[in-house]
């Protein structure tokens, strides 16, 4: 008899546990994206290096003395935090002022800085510290002068996409085979990064001579926006160069326009790599598409089915910010 009550309390135990699982991600039928640690929860978003000005680093505003030697110290902050699902290694971070009212000892610098992972939702924040002088006021005349401060942030980034794809050869619908998917569009929003594939367009292309379907061949036209509101530049170019206030300053020259707006594109079906035409491409300010299809054909006979999609943008990002300081000249 207790053998009999320890059994029905055992099942019983086994019923609550399984009827608990419903509530987490991956058990009981649920969805997995609602999972707070899953690879969509991490890559969301549409920024990479976020750059903020700490408080009174540099302040609003200073007195300095007129026609003076004399300067005193100041200190920039800027707090970097990484919000998209990239690292960031080997990238720079450059403070731009007046150099005849604010003197920096130091006004580039390197960073790494970490990014959104399963084991940190929020990535990695950082605080820089520019020490420096402000000067004596030049203008003997004006009691005001409005000096603006620019911190900028360049760095090599990367945007994962990750898609289920149908793969579909009965392209005429002469299989009567029951179909497992549907070639469909995907419209996409951002994926964790400032560059971002807004839509993939599946097509499925048949290869042979007369009429004879020989292989399908897959190609996905993929749609690329920058929606980082920084700037692009082609990731072959080295972030300790792009970051200075020269390059910045003359984005019209020639040298600039070169690798102005460049993303590296790559992708695979399954773990196969697929050929992209353009793989480097300069985005515009419509609509920027690569196309990316198997080299092989698949045969036809092949029953319709879902594989995975990965794509990968590689390309250098700038981000910048600014503030207003305001010097006042000392009154007599």
């Amino acid at each position: 008899m207790k053998k009999g009550l320890l059994a029905a309390f055992g099942i019983f135990g086994i019923l609550l546990f399984l009827g608990g699982c419903n509530g987490i991600p991956g058990f009981g039928g649920k969805d997995p994206s609602s999972n707070p640690y899953s690879y969509s929860s991490v890559h969301k978003g549409s920024e990479g290096l976020a750059l903020e000005f700490l408080q009174n680093a540099p302040p609003s505003g200073i007195t300095a003395p007129a026609g003076s030697d004399t300067t005193f110290p100041i200190g920039i902050g800027v707090k970097i935090s990484n919000n998209g699902a990239s690292n960031v290694e080997n990238g720079y971070i450059a403070i731009t002022t007046e150099d005849d009212y604010i003197h920096l000892s130091e006004f580039k610098r390197g960073i790494s800085i970490s990014g959104r992972d399963v084991l940190n939702l929020e990535g990695e924040s950082k605080i820089e510290i520019f020490q420096g002088t402000a000067k004596g006021f030049k203008d003997t005349a004006a009691k005001k002068h409005i000096s603006t401060v620019i911190a900028t942030a360049c760095y090599r980034y990367s945007t994962e996409v990750k898609q289920e794809a149908c793969i579909d050869t009965d392209i005429l619908g002469l299989s009567k085979k029951e179909k497992t998917c549907t070639v469909t569009n995907f419209e996409l929003s951002d994926q964790g990064a400032p560059v971002a594939v807004t839509k993939i367009e599946p097509k499925m292309y048949p290869q042979g001579s007369g009429d004879k379907i020989e292989s399908v061949k897959p190609e996905f036209s993929i749609h690329l926006k920058n929606v980082g509101g920084g700037l692009i530049v082609d990731p072959s170019a080295e972030p300790n160069s792009v970051c200075s206030s020269a390059s910045i300053a003359d984005r019209n020259s020639e040298d600039f326009r070169k690798i102005w707006n460049t993303v590296a594109v790559s992708a695979k079906l399954s773990d196969k790599e697929l050929t992209c035409y353009p793989s480097k491409i300069q985005l515009n300010d419509e609509d920027s598409i690569v196309r990316c299809s198997t080299e092989a054909g698949i045969n036809p006979g092949t029953p319709t089915y879902n594989t995975p999609l990965t794509i990968t943008l590689n390309y250098g990002y700038i981000t910048k910010i600014s503030r207003e300081v305001a010097i006042n000249k000392e009154p007599a």
